[in-house]
């Protein structure tokens, strides 16, 4: 997905994008974290599942 601008205060803007990550064999929501430099519980949250979730291979998790 394209950037998009996310007002902060004033006329300050950040830049944000969704990122998706496809889970591959042998993927763990540890190792999918620290891939992609966020945490579990991010990952969690963006994702509606919990930490003890199962995960399958091919499967697309939001990242950021």
């Amino acid at each position: 997905r394209s950037p998009s601008l996310i007002p902060l205060e004033g006329h300050i803007f950040r830049y944000t994008r969704e990122i998706y990550y496809t889970v591959k064999k042998g993927d763990t929501l540890s190792r999918i974290a620290i891939k992609n430099e966020t945490t579990i519980g991010n990952i969690c949250k963006l994702n509606g599942i919990s930490r003890n979730a199962v995960i399958k291979v091919g499967q697309t998790l939001r990242v950021n």
